[in-house]
């Protein structure tokens, strides 16, 4: 890439930014002229006056005749002449648009004739393209004359000759050196364009009267030493020899000094261009340098370039460390809280899972102490211990009985086996005889069944030390819950401190440096930003290496520098930019919420997995096998056939006479025996099932009576009778109530509610208790009592539940009943009533100091004197709350003072008194002595106390809300 294109480039973003800045506006036409000017080789410009024969001159340069020349002013419009490959007419109109003409309107178009002259006021200049080889190294432009009567000639002339790198100037022979030739090249000495001077038109001269050489001599004197030397020359004959290849005609013309011009100027095209262009650069530099010089005197004051170093050195890098401190504690309490709600489990399902659980909250809490430095610390590790011991203790109990129950299972399992094969054994042996079997097996049947029911009670004592067990981890699962909570609660209030800490800091901050959020601050940031653009855009150019290697021999490139340099540090000497960054970065933290994290109550429930199997599933059952009946069918069988074989032997006997009548008495007798020994088997089985009957009904009864022991419990004192219960026994017992509820609110299950109510009286209270779970209990009082009889009461309460929104009143009836054997107390009946909801504020007012109050009513007060004289109500108006009584009142009132053109002069203002009237306000008292001058020439001072309540949001910002009141305590007149 060349050096005019690297240039070419660095014009475009100039131009962009320049078009940015409103007083730039005329630097952009500038560079847009520059850059074009880029677009061509060097610019030889030809000017002069009016039919010094510039045209005929510039067509002896192309060696034929392109220009018109005449008597009358020929050349109208400028003329660039430019290499083409073909010839081409195009006109650049002065709104931006350009045409192409056929060549035939060149003329129409250049000179100055009746013909196309609307045409040509709309023209800037005509571009002529040429297939000349001149042209590929210069471009040549042909300028309307001075003095030729056409203003807008010399107009044109002008304005365009300050974009050429090199200008001929050519004098008239017979007009050399007018005051106006002398003005204009003295421009171009002050514009610092290189210039060569040629007096044409020689072949006018006449030898013989006077020697040419002395009439150039005497021009350059009458030229005041404006210039080096003249050469004299004759276009119009150089045209001719050029034309007709007349040689002697070229020597007469003196054009050879022409041609060793041109070739001087050729070879040094580019340095020439470059000079002019870096020229022109240095000019639009000087003023963008002046510019901004002037705007930073302008607008950077005194006061605020005294406070700058003080905002970026000290208070700003403060703040940002405070905010970054502050951001980093709270994302710590952010983080301590999300590990706690990460260390509850969802669910537990052995005790070793308990154990570790344990562990990892003793160390988070570690951790916790050491960090925040919790001065209310509990005794959390003996606290934990204790419950370790407790539970390892009834663990321990429990492995030992169910170890010992599982093998006592075990056991029955295998007898229950053995029973099964022994009956199995009964059943494939004939009936006749199972007898002495059944026996044996009926004994065994006793004891298994016995022992199935020993286990069934074992196995609900396990069952019991199971849920024992549970309920010691469910009491030390919320224990932990709640400590956890109460920590919750230290980190908020660590988050309001660190809250009021930084709403101070920042409006003594903010209050400092408010005055500078002004018009002028923000021109000088506007500067800064444009001049941070312009040099980080315009400095590869001015510092790269290779681009001043470049540069090195155009010494107007080092004036560039010089002055990029200077604009680019006319700020350097001031911390404004990082002032300006930091104010934003300032500002932008009054709307950021840099405490917005989640410190809600931790409500999670661990579900407890540790017994899932039924023991009772474990356990046989019992053999229910009739062995009895069996028994004694069996025996029934042996009587028949005893029966049968008799009566086999009687009728074998009868056939004998002497036999007959002893052996009919026998059988009788044996008949009997054996109908008795029928009876008693009967009545034996019924009285074996009445024993088994009786065993189960007495151990039972066993059962029960040992539960009910178990479970009775004696007051240590009873009251015995309605009439004995007074305020303060009413209020003691409601009072005991009220802290067994409000410890265990958020824990119902660990409430024992019958040691308290009735099944019914429980019944009515359990959906008002679990209503309120996760509130605060804050109060319960008796507001009432009467006697319904000797054995019951009526007490009516209220009652008080807070939650971090409302606070809830509501009115509770119990109705207390003293039970008849020993008079103690339980309640019956319950009812309930909302009485109101009261919404709880946010409290603010700890955001701010009595000092920043006071500060706040003081500004206040001065704002309120200039508004009152004459700034009008938009002066005081950020001071008020728009919500508030007094915002309106005092619209009006200023609104009436501005009416009648009354003024005011403070002479003392004093803060009396700071009050806190609620979470939110502040009572604020006043007094002031003013002096008030009215329209009619009169004039009062009066001494006034008032009493204004100031609200704090929850931002931290004071307004004022109200006036309570104004006491004029003296008026004197002036």
């Amino acid at each position: 890439m060349s050096k005019l294109e690297y240039l070419d480039q660095m014009l475009n973003t100039w131009i962009a930014l320049s078009k940015k800045h409103p007083e730039q506006q005329s630097f952009v036409n500038e560079l847009i002229d520059i850059q074009e000017t880029l677009k061509y080789p060097c610019i030889v410009a030809v000017a002069g006056e009016f039919k010094a024969g510039k045209s005929t001159f510039i067509n002896a340069l192309l060696g034929e005749e392109v220009l018109a020349s005449d008597v009358i002013p020929a050349t109208a419009v400028v003329t660039k002449l430019v290499y083409g490959e073909k010839k081409e007419l195009i006109a650049h109109f002065t709104n931006g648009q350009k045409e192409n003409y056929s060549e035939e309107k060149l003329k129409q178009l250049t000179t100055e004739i009746k013909e196309g002259e609307n045409l040509r006021k709309k023209l800037s200049f005509i571009e002529l393209k040429l297939p000349n080889s001149l042209l590929k190294k210069i471009t040549i432009v042909d300028t309307p004359g001075l003095n030729s009567n056409y203003s807008h000639h010399t107009e044109a002339t002008e304005t365009f000759i300050k974009k050429a790198d090199f200008v001929i100037w050519l004098f008239d022979y017979l007009h050399t050196a007018t005051a106006s030739e002398v003005e204009m090249i003295k421009k171009l000495q002050q514009y610092k364009i290189p210039c060569a001077t040629l007096v044409n038109r020689i072949d006018l001269h006449d030898e013989e009267q006077e020697p040419l050489e002395e009439v150039l001599e005497f021009n350059k004197r009458r030229l005041q030493g404006i210039v080096d030397h003249l050469i004299g020359i004759s276009a119009k004959e150089a045209l001719e020899a050029k034309i007709f290849q007349d040689r002697v005609k070229y020597e007469w013309s003196n054009w050879e000094k022409v041609d060793s011009l041109l070739n001087k100027i050729q070879s040094q095209s580019l340095a020439l261009k470059e000079e002019r262009t870096f020229i022109r650069l240095k000019d639009v530099l000087q003023q963008i340098d002046e510019l901004f010089i002037k705007r930073k005197a302008m607008y950077l004051s005194t006061e605020l370039s005294q406070l700058i170093p003080s905002f970026v050195k000290k208070d700003y890098p403060a703040m940002l460390q405070l905010k970054q401190q502050i951001e980093d504690e709270v994302m710590a309490i952010q983080q301590q809280i999300i590990q706690w709600n990460e260390l509850i489990p969802e669910e537990l399902n052995e005790l070793n899972e308990i154990d570790e659980w344990i562990k990892s909250y003793t160390k988070s809490i570690e951790k916790f102490h050491s960090k925040w430095m919790f001065s209310n610390q509990t005794d959390l590790s003996s606290t934990i211990e204790h419950w370790k011991i407790i539970l390892s203790s009834l663990y321990q109990t429990y492995i030992e009985k169910y170890n010992e129950f599982m093998h006592r299972v075990e056991k029955t399992k295998i007898e229950e086996q053995n029973l099964k094969r022994i009956l199995n054994d009964i059943e494939k042996t004939y009936k006749f005889f199972r007898k002495r079997k059944l026996k044996a097996f009926n004994d065994q049947q006793i004891r298994f069944n016995s022992a199935i029911k020993d286990l069934r009670i074992e196995c609900a004592n396990i069952n019991l030390e199971r849920q024992d067990i549970i309920s010691h981890i469910k009491t030390l699962q919320n224990f932990i819950l709640e400590d956890i909570n109460y920590r919750i609660i230290f980190l908020k209030k660590q988050i309001s401190s660190l809250k009021r800490n930084w709403h101070t800091e920042k409006n003594k901050m903010y209050k400092t440096y408010k005055p500078f959020l002004k018009k002028e601050c923000k021109k000088v940031h506007e500067d800064i930003q444009w001049i941070h653009s312009f040099t980080k855009a315009l400095s590869p150019f001015f510092t790269d290496i290779s681009a001043q290697e470049q540069q090195t021999n155009v010494q107007s490139y080092h004036h560039c520098r010089y002055l990029f340099n200077n604009i680019q540090t006319i700020y350097a000497d001031t911390a404004f930019e990082p002032f300006i960054y930091g104010y934003g970065d300032f500002i932008s933290w009054k709307n950021s919420n840099l405490f917005s994290l989640n410190t809600e109550r931790i409500e999670k429930q661990i579900t407890l997995n540790l017994w899932t199997d039924n023991l009772y599933d474990q356990i046989p059952n019992t053999i229910d096998y009739p062995t009895t009946k069996e028994m004694a069918r069996v025996t029934t069988l042996h009587i028949h056939f005893t029966m049968a074989v008799l009566i086999c032997v009687f009728l074998m006997a009868l056939s004998k006479e002497s036999i007959r009548k002893p052996l009919l008495n026998t059988m009788d007798i044996v008949l009997n025996k054996l109908q008795t020994f029928a009876q008693m088997d009967e009545e034996t089985v019924d009285m074996n099932e009445e024993d088994v009957i009786e065993e189960d009904v007495i151990e039972e009864d066993v059962i029960e009576e040992d539960v009910i022991e178990e479970e009775e419990f004696v007051e240590n004192e009873h009251i015995q009778n309605a009439y004995d219960w007074g305020q303060s026994t009413i209020e003691d017992y409601m009072t005991r109530l009220y802290e067994k509820l409000s410890t265990n609110i958020n824990n119902p299950t660990l409430f024992r509610w019958n040691e308290w109510f009735s099944e019914a009286g429980w019944n009515d209270f359990e959906e008002y208790y679990k209503a309120h779970k996760g509130e605060y209990y804050n109060k319960l009082t008796v507001t009432d009592y009467q006697l319904l009889s000797d054995d019951q009461i009526e007490v009516t309460t209220l009652e008080i539940f807070e939650t971090a929104e409302e606070i809830k009143q509501i009115k509770g009836t119990y109705t207390i009943s003293l039970l008849p054997d020993n008079g103690s107390p339980l309640i019956s009946r319950f009812s309930y009533n909302l009485i109101g909801i009261t919404p709880r504020e946010t409290e603010t007012i700890e955001y701010v100091s009595d000092d920043q109050l006071e500060a706040f009513m003081s500004d206040f007060y001065t704002s309120f004197t200039e508004a009152f004289n004459g700034g009008g109500f938009s002066v005081v108006a950020p001071y008020y709350a728009p919500e508030g009584s007094e915002y309106e009142k005092i619209k009006q009132f200023l609104d009436f003072v501005l009416e009648k053109q009354m003024m005011m002069e403070n002479h003392l203002f004093q803060v009396t008194s700071i009050t806190p009237e609620d979470e939110q306000h502040y009572l604020v008292n006043v007094y002031y002595e003013d002096s008030y001058y009215y329209r009619d020439g009169t004039a009062e001072r009066k001494r006034v106390e008032s009493q204004y309540r100031v609200v704090i949001t929850s931002e931290g910002n004071i307004l004022i809300k109200d006036m309570i009141f104004l006491n004029i305590l003296e008026e004197t007149p002036l």
